[in-house]
């Protein structure tokens, strides 16, 4: 029972993370960028770009609900077995989607920079608050060093 408020937030982070992808989709600079770049293909690097844009969101919004987690639930574990329950929800999500994607398409490809950023995106989805849990601690660690 004290890691169902994690497994809670972890769902309501997924939901977060597909309304900020939509929102995303409709105000980020780097699409209008992507659309009127000439001779853009799936083997141009630019798509490199997407990649970091991707990344850097996911991270925000998973540093964003555990630093909120961590503030609001000070009474309940803050430790490694509450951010894999917290990442759960979306691992998950993004498994089942990947799944159901490679049915469709080759699934990971990384013959193209645009399939590389697909499988960079699945990774960080499925690895996101575990990266951002792990750099909360050491930066905790390094603050009470010095």
């Amino acid at each position: 029972m004290k890691y169902l408020p994690s497994f809670i937030l972890g769902i309501l982070l997924w939901v977060v993370l597909k309304y900020a992808f939509s929102l995303a989709g409709s105000y980020s600079p780097l699409l209008d960028f992507l659309s009127s770049t000439a001779n853009i293909n799936e083997y141009s690097p630019t798509y490199l770009l997407l990649a970091l844009h991707d990344t850097l969101i996911k991270l925000l919004v998973c540093f964003l609900f555990l630093y909120g987690y961590k503030k609001l639930f000070s009474k309940l574990p803050f430790n490694v077995i509450s951010a894999l329950v917290f990442q759960l929800p979306t691992a998950l999500g993004i498994i089942l989607i990947s799944i159901q994607a490679s049915e469709y398409s080759n699934f990971p490809n990384f013959s193209s920079y645009y399939g590389i950023v697909d499988v960079i995106a699945f990774i960080v989805s499925c690895t996101s608050v575990i990266f951002v849990y792990w750099l909360m601690t050491a930066y905790n660690k390094h603050l009470k060093r010095h």
